[in-house]
């Protein structure tokens, strides 16, 4: 009980989307059914760039707090150390998101069979509906964004502003630059289907015929240098011809490794939708909130990726 979060309804908000992640990239899944919405993030989409912030009087500055100090004029030297701090350049660029991946089955039913969920143990999110389910994990080993469609579907990228998409051979490209002079970034999808045809076309992957197929996206920026287009071309051809079975078990594996460290337990928990155990007495629900804490710092920042911030890497604007 303590290691799932579920509910009988999609999310009508960013907020109540269901986390995944492995540190580095990050999604938000809503879990609708016709149209269905990932938030992306990526840990190092930022709107800065290399800057010097050295004050230039900088020498002459800590001259100066010295000279105060052992006058024990201590009030002045911290007014004449404050300029060191704020540097020359005072100010904090923002992070933003990579973008949103969203997925169209318009045959697709909600029905009285709908769930999603949230495992916490494996880092797995299902959208499960009348007729077909879909899985999304980030995988903490091969550091790919993964979703298992089953049936007919479109796939498109979409950004806010400052990047384009375009088909590349068999892939969907996002890419752009950050404020015109923050990071470069580049996302790449690709979809793998079990059976049927794939088509690329009108900034969107088709597939026809589909009883299911995995979609792979892979994303990275400049930051750390080299060619992000390059990296994620790497990445999605470094797990050429595995199935959907090996990335899930080998993801699952790097990420219990982290999670399954430790358990606690509080006894039964109510067999309810999380939001309904929210409403009333539930030892358990104190269990999977500091299970769900615990998630939250692994895929947020504890497998790749920088250590995480305030709120991780999930960031809608």
């Amino acid at each position: 009980m303590g290691r799932k979060l579920w509910y009988r309804q999609p999310a009508k908000e960013w907020l109540e989307a269901l986390p995944i992640g492995n540190g580095r990239i990050g999604g938000m899944v809503f879990g609708r059914v016709a149209e269905e919405t990932l938030a992306l993030n990526e840990d190092s989409i930022w709107a800065g760039g290399y800057r010097d912030t050295v004050h230039p009087r900088a020498a002459e500055i800590v001259d100066k707090v010295r000279e105060h100090l052992f006058a024990r004029r201590f009030s002045e030297a911290a007014e004449e150390a404050q300029q060191l701090v704020q540097g020359s350049n005072a100010g904090v660029r923002p992070y933003q998101p990579l973008g949103r991946l969203m997925i169209r089955q318009p045959d697709a039913k909600e029905g009285g069979a709908y769930r999603r969920e949230l495992d916490l143990a494996t880092g797995v999110a299902t959208t499960s509906y009348e007729g077909g389910r879909r899985e999304a994990f980030v995988s903490a080993a091969d550091d790919l964004l993964v979703v298992l469609v089953e049936g007919g579907f479109s796939a498109t990228l979409t950004r806010q502003e400052q990047a384009t998409v375009a088909a590349d051979g068999p892939d969907l490209v996002l890419e752009g630059r950050v404020e015109g002079k923050g990071v470069r970034f580049h996302a790449r999808l690709r979809a793998l289907p079990r059976n049927g045809s794939i088509r690329v076309e009108n900034g969107s992957i088709r597939g026809e015929g589909t009883d299911q197929t995995v979609l792979l996206l892979a994303a990275a920026t400049d930051y750390w240098g080299g060619d992000p287009a390059r990296r994620c071309e790497q990445a999605l051809d470094a797990v050429d011809g595995d199935s959907y079975e090996v990335l899930l078990a080998r993801h699952v594996e790097a990420h219990a490794r982290l999670f399954d460290r430790v358990h606690l337990d509080l006894g039964k928990g109510a067999d309810l939708p999380t939001d309904e155990r929210l409403k009333q007495p539930d030892p358990d629900l104190a269990a999977t909130y500091f299970e769900y804490g615990r998630y939250l710092l692994i895929t947020g920042g504890g497998m790749r990726g920088f250590p995480a911030n305030l709120q991780g890497i999930w960031n809608d604007q």
